[in-house]
């Protein structure tokens, strides 16, 4: 069984390693010879084969249940037809099965506006996602769910 990070890029690795119309794959131009990653945490390379993926937690709270955030942000032209992909695979998505929590939901919380990378001479935008998620015990831990 993997964390709740893990089995967010399990989701999204799957996708981007499909030649399905519509899929990451062929929307990050998955290649496993060329270009056999396209989906990175928090940072991608330096310079990157675009367009590309990353995916980061943005922020969480001790409450209960906890709030987690995360940030998609995809890089180059093509950055609408990602994100609109990355909200049909995580938006609405109840009970992903991970060893550090209960992740009772995941939905679209917002977007960053259109962005330019000048460095990368791309454009780029960050989409936010809110889960709700009970911690659940883990070795060394009292037995109380955070």
């Amino acid at each position: 069984m993997a964390t709740f990070r893990e089995a967010i890029y399990a989701a999204l690795l799957t996708d981007a390693q499909s030649a399905a119309a519509g899929s990451l794959g062929v929307l990050l131009g998955y290649n496993a010879a060329t270009k056999p990653r396209c989906v990175y945490y928090i940072n991608g390379p330096e310079k990157p084969a675009l367009p590309i993926l990353t995916y980061s937690m943005i922020t969480q709270n001790e409450a209960f249940p906890r709030t987690i955030v995360w940030g998609f942000t995809a890089w180059g032209n093509n950055f609408e037809a990602i994100l609109k992909r990355v909200f049909d695979l995580m938006h609405k998505r109840h009970a992903i099965t991970a060893t550090d929590y209960s992740v009772k939901s995941m939905k679209f919380d917002g977007g960053s506006p259109d962005l330019w990378d000048e460095n990368l001479k791309c454009y780029y935008r960050q989409d936010r996602y809110r889960s709700l998620a009970v911690r659940t015990p883990y070795p060394g831990n009292t037995g109380a769910v955070a």
